[in-house]
């Protein structure tokens, strides 16, 4: 759960304006959601998430994403992980360090 906490507070801001707008992403799939974070009615985070397994069929579970972005938008990206190699693993990651 604490890994958790650490993704949603990045992902929420610090603004206190936040509004987090489901994407409803790849036909609204569970195991991919995709929000989009806007503060003071302009897009600034987009978070996406890939809970799908390629344990038993390595590459599987990997995603392409598209996005388009209104002309206001942020003009530069940047992306962290939160990655583990399972749900049970006690190895995980967030933006390349050991949590």
């Amino acid at each position: 759960m604490y890994y958790s906490a650490i993704v949603l507070a990045e992902t929420f801001g610090k603004s206190n304006t936040s509004r987090i707008v489901e994407l409803q992403a790849n036909g609204n799939s569970p195991f991919t959601p995709a929000y989009a974070i806007y503060d003071q009615g302009t897009l600034s985070r987009v978070a996406l998430f890939n809970y799908m397994d390629d344990i038993n069929a390595p590459g599987t579970a990997d995603i392409n994403v598209s996005i388009r972005v209104p002309n206001n938008a942020p003009t530069q990206v940047f992306v962290k992980y939160l990655a583990s190699d399972s749900v049970s693993s006690q190895n995980i990651t967030w933006a390349g360090q050991v949590c």
